[in-house]
């Protein structure tokens, strides 16, 4: 009788460990045939390949491309991946994660069977890359490290090395998944030894993290000002970021195609040039950057939920889940299995809908949710309810960033355990937040 398949099991129940030299050369071939055009530029400060015991490597999280950046900078060295949990669940994803012994984790929630499998290969002499943004930029910038990694880190004790990226983003942003060819950075150097973990609170080395983390892809290219190859594609989908008309404040009203976004309601607009600068139209009022633009839409979040007490926000949605038995096909992260209603206010998150053809709910209040988005583009985003993965498919626009807009603030206003990062502090200036 043929077993059934339970990939939930498997992966609670793989051991963790590091790949063997085999699968490591055959990923480095990977990374120089698809990154040869990229021209990352590596500057090795203090070279993690020469520590003997376990250690930790940090890394900020620009693209879906970081991990073949880090794979050059440190080959032959041996090493495992912290990836997404629902990755695992995906074809073309889920083999060459188990054969990088990759950790699974669930996203922006605790999650133990994840921390014991981490803490047992440190224990084991391994070396762990951990993203402790917990996922991409969707901006260009960086996000604040995820509650807890100060703690993390004390628990392991292990030397902490730093592997910081820059232009990465640029190279695959958010809006357009089209890859993008320049240049880009990988530097890396030791940050902590356990002497340092062990002076040192766990806030502290969170508030260390953001510093060193206070990254702006979009700055990065003003001082560069490198050219990039982008096959007439550099506004492709950017409204999906910039989706707030920054001179009349419509919502969703940002078109963009080929090198132009405008508004279509009042026309404000602006070309975008190969460098990634702004040309805006005449009497246009366009922020310099894109990551400009998405601080000018979050300030417009935060004023909005506070001078309404009864602010909500809600979308027809379809539901996906992940499935047990089998690999989801197609490239898809994850398996339509029902249809409502999506829904954001001072309350919490909530679908009201179907799954499977019968009634059903998600209630989250924002002790349990603090950040969402998926992990591909702004076409749709997830949530985790009682450790069960659910993708949220937005039917009628793109919305992914301004959802996770509201409900980043919403946790803000009323919660406040994943704080803003403090260069930000002026956005909440004669504001009252918890």
């Amino acid at each position: 009788m043929k077993k059934e398949k339970n990939i939930q099991k498997e992966l609670s129940e793989r051991k963790v460990g590091m790949p063997n030299f085999f699968v490591r050369c055959i990923y480095y071939l990977i990374y120089l045939f698809t990154c040869s055009k990229m021209k990352c530029e590596y500057n090795i400060i203090d070279d993690p390949k020469k520590e003997k015991g376990p250690a930790v490597i940090l890394q900020n999280h620009l693209s879906r491309f970081d991990h073949f950046f880090i794979q050059g900078a440190l080959f032959p060295k041996k090493f495992t991946f912290m990836v997404a949990y629902n990755e695992f669940f995906r074809s073309g994803q889920s083999t060459f994660l188990k054969l990088f012994r990759c950790i699974p984790k669930r996203n922006s929630v605790a999650d133990r069977g994840a921390m014991k499998k981490l803490i047992r290969l440190i224990k084991s002499g391994g070396t762990a890359v951990i993203a402790p943004e917990g996922f991409t930029s969707v901006d260009g910038k960086n996000h604040p490290v995820e509650p807890g990694s100060g703690h993390l880190l004390k628990i392991l004790n292990v030397p902490v090395y730093y592997a910081e990226l820059r232009g990465q983003y640029l190279t695959a942003t958010k809006t357009c998944t089209d890859i993008r060819y320049s240049k880009c950075m990988c530097t890396i150097k030791k940050i902590y030894d356990p002497k340092d973990l062990e002076s040192k609170t766990g806030e502290e080395i969170e508030s260390d993290l953001n510093n060193l983390f206070h990254l702006d892809d979009y700055e990065w290219q003003k001082e560069k000002h490198l050219l990039w190859k982008t096959n007439g594609t550099i506004c492709k989908d950017l409204q999906d970021l910039l989706y707030r008309c920054p001179k009349c404040g419509k919502i969703f009203s940002m078109i963009s195609s080929g090198n132009k976004i405008e508004c279509s309601s009042c026309g404000n607009g602006a070309t975008m040039d190969d460098y990634y600068d702004f040309h805006p139209y005449k009497d246009s009022i366009i922020p310099d950057t894109p990551s400009k633009w998405s601080d000018f839409e979050r300030l417009e979040i935060i004023k909005e939920i506070r001078n309404d007490k009864n602010y909500f926000y809600e979308e027809h949605v379809l539901l996906g889940e992940l499935s047990n038995d089998h690999i989801i096909k197609g490239g898809g992260t994850s398996e339509v299995c029902g249809e409502g209603i999506f829904r954001i206010d001072h309350d919490g998150v909530h679908y009201t809908g179907t799954r499977h053809n019968e009634p059903f709910k998600i209630d989250l209040d924002y002790t349990e949710i603090h950040t969402i988005l998926g992990s591909t583009d702004f076409s749709y985003y997830f949530v985790y309810k009682n450790g069960e993965y659910f993708d949220i498919f937005p039917q009628e626009r793109r919305s992914g960033y301004h959802a996770m807009l509201l409900i980043e603030e919403m946790h803000r206003l009323h919660v406040n355990t994943y704080k803003n990062l403090p260069w930000y502090d002026y956005m909440y200036k004669n504001l009252e937040t918890n």
